[in-house]
């Protein structure tokens, strides 16, 4: 028969261990994240590059992409604030 606490170092073990688990995911995540957005980046500039535009254009573009994030993340906030009133 377990005492009580033995079953709340046994809890409180676990809570650690899904802590730490948690951490890892949301590093992997953040990680992943940023390797997807610098492909994307490169992608679009060699993309700018092979069209043969202006020797500007792949500024304009680095500049251009980053706001487009932006304007995405705003309209995701706004959509989920909308679903939580709703």
């Amino acid at each position: 028969m377990m005492s009580k606490s033995h079953s709340r170092l046994k809890s409180a073990r676990l809570s650690h261990v899904i802590h730490l688990i948690a951490c890892s995911l949301a590093s992997l995540m953040n990680i992943a994240a940023f390797k997807l957005g610098n492909s994307i980046g490169k992608a679009l500039g060699g993309f700018v590059i092979y069209l043969e535009l202006w020797p500007s254009a792949v500024v304009l573009t680095g500049a251009v992409a980053p706001a487009m994030g932006l304007v995405l993340c705003i309209f995701y906030k706004r959509a989920e604030l909308k679903a939580v009133i709703i």
